[in-house]
């Protein structure tokens, strides 16, 4: 059986993402094409095609999110925060 639907809350998502996953369960699979409009539109290419306004496609299945999966994903990013400063020099 497949749990509640997911809730998207946060504002640092692109808008056609929200529409994408709106109404999706745990544990299901969606495919979801955003049209560039509601993606980076003219600010950004997101995949350095010297383009902007592209669509984007995923796969989404969202998971059910454990203490491991919690503790392992702030792991990543702390060690992907240390990479960026190694390569382009500390902002502090």
């Amino acid at each position: 059986m497949l749990s509640a639907p997911l809730i998207v809350d946060s504002e640092s998502m692109i808008e056609g993402w929200y529409m994408g996953v709106n109404g999706m369960k745990i544990g299901g699979v969606r495919e979801v094409t955003i049209p560039g409009d509601l993606a980076y539109g003219e600010d950004y290419d997101p995949c350095g095609n010297d383009g902007t306004n592209v669509p984007l496609k995923f796969i989404i299945m969202p998971i059910e999110v454990s203490d491991e999966f919690s503790s392992l994903a702030n792991e990543l990013s702390q060690i992907y925060t240390e990479l960026m400063y190694a390569y382009y020099g500390s902002q502090q």
